[in-house]
């Protein structure tokens, strides 16, 4: 009689090496306990990809952020997106993305660029966007956001997860 490996145990030794490798570094440690969803990139990557290649997505990167077309920074290296979901209201609960940048950046150009308003949470510099978004810098090339903007929620989500972080 064969004997199947579960689905499960499948996808943990497929997974699990990669996700060891992978140089998330000051991120994964930052996602709430209660996410449902978890999306992780590696954008260099994806710009490295046959598709980005021959559709010369590295080419067009710059110009659709500097047009609005994009909200990816053209230095962007790695995104990380978490939430949760409430399935039964096709809704998320919370949105939380963070963003490994190549250059230094700080928040203040941030919410210059999307006519936000600064403030300090938990120690941080952090913007309020009028997207419903908080901004929130938590390392020299290390940003994320959160919504909904409440600013109890996002304090409470950096008390919760607050890490030393000595990485870009």
């Amino acid at each position: 009689m064969k004997r199947l490996i579960s689905p499960a145990l499948l996808f943990a030794c497929l997974v699990t090496p990669s996700l060891a490798q992978t140089p998330f570094a000051g991120m994964k440690n930052r996602i709430k306990a209660d996410a449902n969803t978890l999306i992780l990139i590696n954008v260099d990557k994806m710009f490295g990809s046959p598709v980005a290649d021959r559709e010369r997505w590295a080419e067009r990167r710059q110009a659709a952020y500097d047009a609005g077309l994009t909200a990816l920074p053209p230095d962007a290296t790695q995104v990380l997106i978490a939430g949760r979901m409430e399935h039964g209201l096709d809704q998320a609960a919370w949105e939380l993305a963070m963003v490994n940048l190549r250059n230094e950046r700080n928040v203040t150009s941030v919410a210059q660029r999307y006519g936000g308003t600064m403030d300090e949470v938990e120690g941080r510099s952090a913007a309020h966007l009028p997207n419903d978004h908080y901004v929130v810098q938590l390392g020299t090339k290390l940003m994320a956001s959160h919504t909904p903007p409440n600013r109890q929620s996002v304090a409470r989500w950096l008390r919760g997860t607050d890490v030393t972080y000595t990485g870009p």
